[in-house]
C-alpha cells in the first residue's frame, strides 16, 4: 500500500497577503477598464432596475466562490476561504470602481446616493471577474508551489460562461450591439453563427495556443465539436440573452430582434468562452516545461476512454437549440422585409413635472420593415384647434418591436384631446 501523502500548509503570511491583494486590484482594474470608461455603462446606474441589478449581484456571488477554484488571487483549499475571497473580490471591485469614477468625475458627493450605488454596482461584476481571474491571468506567485487543479468537463464549460460573461458584460451595455444587430440581414446572422462556431473549436483545439487543450485520447473531430463548440456557443447565448434583458435590452423588443441582438453579442462572448476554456490549465512557470508537460500526460493516461452518456445528451440538446435558431433565422431571411411600417403610438402615463407635464408614450411597429430617426408628434386639440404640439425622434424601430419615449407640454393633457402619431422616419 502506497504512503499516503500529508501536504501542511502554512499560515498566510503578511508579504502572501498583500501579494494576493494586490493581483486582485491589478485584476479588477483590467478587466473593469472597458466598462469603467464607457458612457453608457455610467447610465445604466441611475435608469437599470434595482432589482435586476440585484439579481445579477446574486448570480455573480456563487459563481466567484467556485472560481476561485481555478484561479482566486490566491491559493485557496477549504470552502470556507472561497467563500471570504469573493466577498473580497467584490469589495475589491467595488473599491477599485468608487475611486476610478470619483477620479473621473462620473461620481460625485453630489449625487443621488441610489445613483451612486448603482454605477458603482455596474462595475462590480467585470471588476470582481478581473480579481477572482487575477492568478490565473496575471501569473501564480513564486511563493505558491501547486497547479491550479484541472477542471473536468462540467468545469470547462463552467470556465467558458465565465468567459463569455467577462467579455460580453465589457460590450453589452454599448448601443453599437443593438446597432451592428439592426443593419444585418438573417443571412448575415447566419454566416456569424457559423463563423463563430469555427473560431471557438479554432481557438481552443487547432490553433495551437499555449497552455490550450489537446483532445481525449480516441476523441474525434465531431465529438469534440458537438461536446465543447455546439454546447459552449449554446450557453453563451443563453448567458448574452441573460444580460441583454439584465441592461433592459430587450424591452419592448420583438423575438427577432432579441435573437439578432444576442447572436451579435455572442461573437464577443463565444471568443471568451474559448479564451477561458483553452487556457483553463494555467501554467506555473515555478515549474519547468518538463515538469508541466510531465503532469498533462499524467492527466491524459487518467481519462476514461469514450465520452459519458450525460455529455451526449447535453449535447444533443444544445444541437437542437442551435437547428432551431438556424432555422428561425433561415425563415426570417426568406420572408420578405420589404414594405411599408405601420407605426402605432400609444400614450402610457402622464407625470406633471416643473417644467410642465411629461407624456410617456409606446411607438410599436407593427408590420412591414425596421426604420429610423422615426418622429413621433403630439398634439393637445380643443375641438378643431392644435393648441399645444411637441415631437420627438426615435433612433430606430425594428419591426414586431417596439420603443418608448416622452413629450413635454407646457398644458394639461388631461384637459385636452391628446393626439399622437408617426410623422415620418427613413430608411436605416
Amino acid at each position: 500500500m502506497a504512503p499516503t501523502e500529508i501536504i501542511v500548509r502554512h499560515a498566510l503570511t503578511p508579504r502572501e497577503f498583500w501579494i494576493g491583494l494586490g493581483r486582485a486590484f491589478a485584476g479588477a482594474l483590467i478587466f473593469a477598464a472597458p466598462v469603467l470608461m464607457t458612457m453608457e455603462a455610467w447610465a445604466l446606474g441611475f435608469h437599470l432596475h434595482p432589482l435586476r441589478l440585484a439579481l445579477f449581484l446574486a448570480v455573480t456571488l456563487p459563481m466567484l466562490v467556485l472560481l476561485h477554484k481555478y484561479g482566486g488571487f490566491r491559493h485557496t483549499v477549504a470552502l470556507r476561504d472561497r467563500i471570504a475571497d469573493a466577498f473580497v473580490a467584490i469589495l475589491v471591485a467595488a473599491v477599485a470602481a468608487t475611486a476610478v469614477l470619483f477620479i473621473f468625475g462620473i461620481v460625485t458627493a453630489e449625487m443621488p446616493l441610489r445613483e451612486v450605488i448603482g454605477k458603482i454596482a455596474v462595475q462590480i461584476v467585470p471588476g470582481s471577474l478581473g480579481a477572482s481571474l487575477a492568478r490565473a491571468q496575471l501569473g501564480p506567485s513564486l511563493l505558491e508551489e501547486e497547479d491550479i487543479p484541472e477542471p473536468g468537463y462540467t468545469g470547462e464549460l463552467f470556465l467558458m460562461v465565465v468567459g463569455a460573461l467577462f467579455l460580453s458584460v465589457n460590450i453589452a451595455p454599448t448601443e453599437e450591439v443593438v446597432l451592428i444587430a439592426y443593419k444585418m440581414e438573417p443571412w448575415q446572422e447566419i454566416a456569424l453563427v457559423v463563423v463563430t462556431l469555427a473560431l471557438m473549436h479554432a481557438f481552443v483545439y487547432e490553433f495551437e495556443f499555449r497552455g490550450s487543450h489537446s483532445p481525449e485520447p480516441g476523441a474525434g473531430f465531431v465529438s469534440i465539436f458537438f461536446r465543447y463548440a455546439i454546447v459552449g456557443y449554446v450557453l453563451v447565448m443563453l448567458v448574452n440573452l441573460y444580460i441583454l434583458w439584465t441592461f433592459g435590452r430587450t424591452d419592448g423588443a420583438g423575438f427577432s430582434e432579441t435573437l439578432s441582438a444576442v447572436v451579435v453579442l455572442s461573437f464577443p462572448g463565444a471568443l471568451g468562452a474559448a479564451v477561458a476554456e483553452a487556457h483553463s490549465v494555467t501554467r506555473n512557470p515555478a515549474k519547468g516545461d518538463k515538469q508541466q508537460k510531465q503532469q498533462s500526460d499524467n492527466k491524459a493516461k487518467t481519462r476514461k476512454p469514450g465520452t459519458s452518456v450525460t455529455e451526449w445528451v447535453v449535447a444533443g440538446i444544445s444541437s437542437v437549440v442551435l437547428l432551431a435558431v438556424l432555422g428561425y433565422l433561415v425563415v426570417d431571411g426568406v420572408s420578405t422585409r420589404d414594405g411599408t411600417a405601420r407605426i402605432v403610438v400609444v400614450p402610457l402615463a402622464v407625470a406633471v413635472t416643473e417644467g410642465g407635464y411629461v407624456v410617456e408614450f409606446a411607438a410599436a411597429n407593427r408590420a412591414g420593415k425596421s426604420v429610423a430617426a422615426v418622429e413621433i408628434k403630439g398634439e393637445l386639440r380643443n375641438g378643431d384647434e392644435v393648441v399645444e404640439d411637441s415631437s420627438a425622434t426615435l433612433d430606430y424601430v425594428p419591426q414586431n418591436s417596439q420603443r418608448k419615449g416622452a413629450l413635454i407640454f407646457r398644458r394639461d393633457p388631461e384637459a385636452y384631446d391628446l393626439r399622437l402619431f408617426a410623422i415620418g422616419y427613413s430608411e436605416p
